[in-house]
């Protein structure tokens, strides 16, 4: 009986995607929840290449551009690690204590 009920749920899944592929303009489904869900990352990322070199940027200027970061961390000597996050996109960005950009510590796209 419960080997049914995972059944039931996986069946229930499939059709919850299914609907939901189809609401985003058909096609294969696959293809289009991923365009949804990795919209974010799109945009998020095209902001970034809006910004051009950052050298000489300050953290406020970045943030006017791409809004404020998902995590700030402590690096030592009052430096800090900004991290901007969402899905299919991730960067790391070093600031000096005063705001100046250092650089850019990681980046991954999968968009």
């Amino acid at each position: 009986m419960e080997a049914l009920g995972v059944i039931i749920s996986i069946l229930v899944v499939i059709s919850l995607i299914a609907a939901i592929a189809q609401q985003l303009g058909g096609g294969n489904s696959l293809e289009a929840i991923n365009k949804q869900v990795t919209e974010p990352g799109r945009l998020l990322a095209q902001k970034f290449r809006s910004l051009g070199n950052m050298t000489g940027k300050t953290r406020a200027e970045i943030e006017r551009v791409v809004g404020a970061p998902n995590s700030i961390s402590a690096m030592g000597d009052g430096n800090v690690m900004c991290q901007w996050l969402v899905a299919g996109y991730h960067i790391a960005i070093a600031f000096e204590p005063n705001g100046k950009f250092i650089g850019i510590q990681h980046e991954f796209s999968q968009l």
